[in-house]
């Protein structure tokens, strides 16, 4: 039996509705993602949701969520597990240029809630201090680069929670370059990035993607020298796990 949707309004502001660069079913989207707002101050669907409830793909939902990021209409963010890379939660928040991010559509008289929630694990250490970018975003939140440079900042403000949040386009460039100029693989960076942040000396010294790129090399070398064990008198030699191989 499916689940009953919400019986909240959605509201589709004027700077929307006549938005030339958005396609009629993205403006459709955001109207529906504004009702889910309502119930929380953010939208937490994701996209098996939306995809079910408009029976398409998830690629189509990626490209009307794109079109309305890309013009400043919403915001995605993300949360990862504990000392990990991986995602646990994305959330969406409406921005300033659609309707107020603490603006809420009423619920009429007549009207009962439906309290049904379709993600019922929900975290609200989102980050609050994520900037706006006034231009075009050219990673989103699905961008292996994106993740790539979250992740290393989820470790270093696990270090220090004093950290100032970068210009993560910028630290998602410099992974991209990790990636495909530099023809490392997403995993090794991952393992390089979890490496560095747990080692005492470097954690201390790789604070941005550019400065890990710079070193990446070095960081693989030393990721992956075996510790070697002391050896006793009348014992034979043992080699120690790799680092990489420690699982954080």
């Amino acid at each position: 039996m499916s689940e009953p949707k919400k019986s909240y309004y959605a509201i589709i502001p004027a700077s929307v509705r006549y938005d030339e660069n958005l396609t009629p079913n993205a403006k459709l989207l955001y109207g529906e993602i504004t009702a889910l707002c309502n119930e929380k101050g953010y939208c937490w669907a994701g996209d098996k949701y939306f995809c079910e409830l408009y029976s398409v793909s998830r690629g189509t939902i990626q490209r009307w969520m794109k079109q309305l990021e890309d013009n400043n209409y919403i915001q995605r963010t993300v949360s990862y597990r504990e000392g990990t890379l991986e995602i646990e939660h994305r959330y969406i928040h409406l921005c300033d240029k659609g309707m107020l991010k603490n603006e809420t559509t009423p619920t009429p008289k007549n009207e009962t809630d439906n309290n049904t929630s379709f993600n019922t694990t929900t975290n609200n250490t989102f980050n609050k201090n994520t900037s706006r970018n006034s231009g075009k975003p050219k990673y989103d939140d699905d961008s292996p680069y994106m993740e790539l440079a979250k992740g290393l900042f989820a470790y270093i403000r696990k270090n220090n929670p004093e950290a100032k949040e970068p210009n993560l386009q910028i630290w998602a460039d410099d992974m991209r370059k990790i990636v495909e100029l530099d023809k490392r693989s997403v995993d090794s960076v991952k393992e390089v990035i979890r490496w560095c942040q747990t080692d005492n000396f470097w954690k201390g010294n790789i604070l941005s993607a550019r400065k890990l790129r710079e070193k990446f090399d070095q960081l693989k070398v030393k990721s992956t020298t075996r510790v070697e064990q002391p050896v006793l008198m009348g014992q034979t030699k043992k080699e120690g796990k790799s680092y990489a191989g420690i699982k954080y």
